[in-house]
């Protein structure tokens, strides 16, 4: 775990380090690039955030003090929301992401942030465990009374000896 965190970290840690460096020694004289090296780590700052604060909401759950703050949410609206924001953020890797939904609210009672970190977590799963497909499929819609969202990828998938392990610690 510790090995795993550690790695996430460490991508977006080395880039703001890397361009800081090189705009606070004056390296980048390009008024263009230097804009877009700002760009970069206003991105990279606000991913590193959210890695923190999925690192503290998850000890929350796993220690079963996670507060849901339940509520009527647009479910269809909230995975188009989802998206757009994931598709400006730098990690998606320049991925296609195709998304089916009915046009017609699904409203469900649940905590929108709880679900938006759901989505997220799949969304970046899918784009890096397929590197070689650039196109990430997602659906949402409503089956027998229930809210549902698949997430498909042409990654290279769970190996199939390690599918019942899936929601172990």
């Amino acid at each position: 775990f510790v090995s795993a965190v550690s790695h996430e970290f460490r991508s977006p840690l080395t880039t703001l380090r890397q361009l800081t460096e090189l705009l606070a020694q004056g390296r980048i004289r390009d008024e263009s690039r230097r804009v877009m090296y700002f760009d970069v780590l206003q991105k990279e700052t606000s991913r590193l955030h959210q890695l923190v604060e999925d690192l503290l909401d998850f000890g929350r759950m796993d220690a079963g003090r996670r507060q849901y703050q339940f509520e009527p949410i647009d479910f269809t609206e909230l995975v188009r929301d989802g998206i757009e924001e994931y598709k400006t953020e730098s990690s998606s890797n320049n991925h296609t992401i195709e998304l089916v939904v009915e046009n017609t609210p699904l409203m469900v009672n649940a905590d929108r942030e709880a679900l938006r970190r759901v989505l997220r977590n799949l969304l970046e799963n899918a784009v890096k465990y397929s590197p070689d497909c650039p196109t990430v499929w997602v659906e949402a819609g409503c089956e027998q009374r229930a809210a549902v969202l698949r997430v498909r990828d042409h990654g290279i998938g769970i190996p199939q000896e390690e599918r019942s392990r899936i929601f172990e610690k």
